[in-house]
Order: C-alpha cells, then structure tokens, then sequence
C-alpha cells in the first residue's frame, strides 16, 4: 500500500462494511488477525501474465512509461522474480477459506459464474 499509484490507499478507511484488499499480499501470513474471509485465485502462470499485460496495455501511455504493474516497467514474466519466491513462502492458498479456478477447464459462464474447488478435507 506504500506505493503511490492511482488507486491505493494511502492510510486505513473509517467504519467500513466491507473492504475488498487484491493481489497476493493481501493474504500475507502477517495480516492474517486482519482477515475474516480469505480467497485465493489460482490462475496458471502464463494466462496470468497474459492477464497482467493486458492490463498494463490498457493503462495511459504516459502511466506506462513509468509505472505499469508494480511500479517498474513491465517486461513480460520478470514480476514472476519477486512473486512466485513470495507465494512459495506464504503458500496462502493453504489459508484461504475459498478458492477460484482463475483458468477453468470446465464449461462456465465468466459473466455469471465463478469455479470454486471443493472444500478442503480435514
């Protein structure tokens, strides 16, 4: 959240029903007291970085020159670099109280519907 991008909080919001936090340090082992309901969306890593492009492609031309995705230029799979040490680290899907099929193999609907996995076995 320290980053200054369009869009980030800059200190914590007031009374709020609900606050919806993206992207995979939302999930971090460190805010887990902060958490009530988890959800991890698993997508393989080429549709991601499909996605992740895209995305960067979207923005303003003067917005990408200089901040894309996470600050730094954007130049393919590098953002892999930092994520998939951290993700290996934190293993948050292990925490997560739902998980998302971000790249389904089954026929669904992606304006109405979600793939979920099954409940985790205990």
């Amino acid at each position: 959240m320290g980053r200054a991008r369009p869009g980030r909080l800059s200190r914590g919001p007031g009374r709020l029903p609900l606050l919806i936090i993206e992207g995979d340090g939302a999930g971090r082992r460190e805010a887990a007291h902060l958490i009530d309901a988890l959800i991890w969306v698993q997508a393989d890593q080429q549709e991601a970085g499909r996605r992740t492009a895209a995305r960067a492609a979207d923005r303003p031309a003067a917005d990408l020159a200089n901040r894309p995705v996470d600050g730094a230029a954007f130049d393919d799979d590098a953002w892999m670099v930092e994520e998939i040490p951290f993700n290996t680290a934190q293993r948050t899907w292990e925490r997560a109280d739902t998980i998302v099929c971000g790249t389904p193999e089954i026929p669904y609907d992606p304006n109405t519907q979600i793939v979920i996995a099954p409940p985790r076995v205990t």
